[in-house]
C-alpha cells in the first residue's frame, strides 16, 4: 500500500471495540516503529506498549479533558529531551500511525500535558520524557454526527460530518508560491504530480482540534514549513502536529524517491525572512 493511499485512509477513532490486538500484530507495530525513520537521528526515542487496564490508568490523566477513548493498546513515545525532540515523536508517531492503518487498525493521539504525571499512573521508570501517546485498537463504527469545529473560545461553529472525517483546510490555502500570500497554481499541466500528491498528504496529517498552525512556501527547490502560535493548541501539541505533517510530506516523496532528502530543523528562535506575517516563524526547510 503507497503512503499517500495510507495517509487518506487515517481518521482519528474515539471509540473502541473491546478486542485485543494479536500478539503478532503488535510485534509487528513494534519492529516498524524500530525500523522507521527519525527527523532527528541523534534524540533517543523508545516505545512502550501499554495494554491491560491502562485505559483505567489514563483515565483524567492525559488526553483532551481527560477522555482517552478506551482503547485496548497505547503506544507511549519516551524521548530524551533535546531541541526538537516534540517534532521528532511526532513525526515517528505519524509513521507508526500509518502502519497501523496498513494492518487495518485505528489510532487517536492523546493529549499529553505532564509527562511526569503520565508516568506515575503507568508505574513507567524509564528515563525520558512521555512526548506522545496513541490509542490503538479496532475502530467502532460511528453514524454521521455533528463536530465542533473550535476557531477560537468565541468562535464555535457546528459542522456535520460522514464518519469519521473531520474538516481541514485544503493544500491551496496551505501552500505558497515562493513567498507569503503568493497562490500556487495547481493545474495539472503547472506542477509536478509528486509535489502535488506530498502537499495534499501534508494537508491530511492530524494536528490539535484540526487548527493546522502551519503553512508550506516552496519556491521550486525548497520547501519551508512555517509555524504559528495558536491560542487553542498547547506547544506541545502544536509540535507533534508539525512533526507529523512533516512526515506525510517526506512519506509521499519516499514513494517516489529511494533517497528522499530528510527535513532540516531551523534553530529555536532563528527565522527567515519569506514575507511571512511576524507571527509566523520558519521551522524547517526540505531540499529537493
Amino acid at each position: 500500500m503507497k503512503n499517500i493511499e495510507k495517509i487518506e485512509k487515517r481518521q482519528s477513532i474515539r471509540d473502541y471495540e473491546k478486542k485485543k490486538l494479536p500478539d503478532a500484530v503488535l510485534k509487528e507495530l513494534e519492529d516498524s516503529f524500530a525500523d522507521s525513520e527519525r527527523l532527528v537521528d541523534d534524540i533517543g526515542l523508545k516505545l512502550l506498549s501499554m495494554t491491560d487496564g491502562a485505559d483505567k490508568k489514563l483515565d483524567k490523566v492525559v488526553g483532551y479533558s481527560g477522555n482517552v477513548f478506551n482503547a485496548p493498546v497505547y503506544f507511549v513515545l519516551l524521548s530524551e529531551k533535546k531541541p526538537h525532540y516534540l517534532e521528532n515523536a511526532g513525526f515517528v508517531a505519524e509513521a507508526l500511525i500509518l502502519k497501523a492503518e496498513e494492518l487495518d487498525l485505528n489510532t487517536c493521539f492523546i493529549t499529553v500535558t505532564d509527562s511526569d504525571e503520565a508516568k506515575l499512573s503507568l508505574d513507567i521508570r524509564d528515563q525520558g520524557e512521555v512526548a506522545a501517546i496513541i490509542a490503538c485498537g479496532y475502530g467502532k463504527k460511528e453514524k454521521d454526527l455533528v463536530r465542533l469545529d473550535i476557531q477560537s473560545p468565541s468562535n464555535v461553529t457546528m459542522r456535520k460530518r460522514e464518519g469519521h472525517i473531520a474538516p481541514k483546510i485544503a493544500q491551496e490555502e496551505l501552500v505558497y508560491n515562493s513567498k507569503w500570500g503568493v497562490e500556487m497554481e495547481w493545474d495539472d499541466t503547472m506542477q509536478d504530480p509528486m509535489m502535488d500528491e506530498a502537499f495534499y498528504a501534508a494537508s491530511l496529517a492530524p494536528s490539535f482540534l484540526n487548527r493546522q498552525p502551519y503553512r508550506y512556501i516552496y519556491d521550486g527547490s525548497k520547501i519551508y514549513i512555517l509555524t504559528t502560535k495558536e491560542e487553542n493548541t498547547s506547544k506541545e501539541d502544536e509540535k507533534l502536529g508539525l512533526g507529523a505533517s512533516m512526515y506525510n510530506f517526506y512519506a509521499v516523496l519516499a514513494d517516489y524517491m529511494p533517497k528522499a532528502p530528510m527535513w532540516q530543523m531551523y534553530p529555536e528562535n532563528n527565522s527567515e525572512d519569506l514575507g511571512q506575517p511576524k507571527n509566523y516563524e520558519v521551522s524547517a526547510v526540505i531540499t529537493i
